[in-house]
């Protein structure tokens, strides 16, 4: 989980523990690529806007990286709902898209799906 905001990464670890998952948690993109270099995560949970590195270049240097899995699926969040976000979004590499607050039904259907694999070359990317 990759955001700024303390209470947002809260209410976000709190909704992933209720749905059994483990996470980690980094407060800027940077941070999040040093931890997907290191660690082999499930998926990861991507705010877009934030310091240092915002959740878009984030995305383009986890895919561009020959450290970490090309289809590690990345989940871009926003507090913005406008379709230039999602579409920005996609075109950076990340499989979907997310507006804030979480609701907890979409995250879980969403981690299922993109656990699964279903974001593989040839699938359709959609949450």
């Amino acid at each position: 989980m990759v955001d700024d905001n303390i209470i947002n990464l809260k209410v976000a670890t709190k909704t992933l523990e209720h749905l059994g998952y483990a996470y980690d948690t980094a407060m800027d993109g940077h941070q999040a690529i040093q931890k997907c270099i290191s660690t082999p995560y499930a998926a990861v949970l991507m705010d877009c806007r934030m310091p240092i590195m915002d959740g878009f270049d984030a995305t383009q240097a986890l895919r561009k990286s020959e450290h970490v899995a090309k289809d590690l699926p990345i989940i871009g969040l926003s507090a913005n709902s406008m379709a230039i976000d999602e579409e920005q979004c996609i075109e950076v590499g990340m499989d979907c898209f997310l507006t804030k607050p979480l609701e907890i039904d979409v995250i879980d259907k969403t981690l299922k799906y993109l656990i699964a694999g279903n974001n593989k070359e040839g699938k359709e990317k959609k949450c």
